[in-house]
């Protein structure tokens, strides 16, 4: 089994701007592999949590992580 190790985790967001610069909608993207999945679900479920002004303080560690 090959160990990873993570140094730090990045996040970006995208912007569609119209004609008048106002933005606009983007497609929707959906993750392919398991673990992306498993990420793409954790942030929805977050992001749930934000709208519903319900604090999530829990963290998800890799396995094998440590502090």
């Amino acid at each position: 089994m090959k160990n990873n190790f993570f140094a730090c985790t990045t996040y970006s967001t995208g912007v569609k701007a119209g004609k008048k610069g106002k933005p606009r909608p983007l497609l929707s993207i959906k993750p392919g592999i398991d673990d992306g999945k498993r990420r793409w679900e954790a942030t929805e479920q977050r992001k749930l949590r934000r709208m519903r002004g319900v604090r999530g303080t829990e963290t998800q560690r890799p396995k094998g992580f440590f502090l």
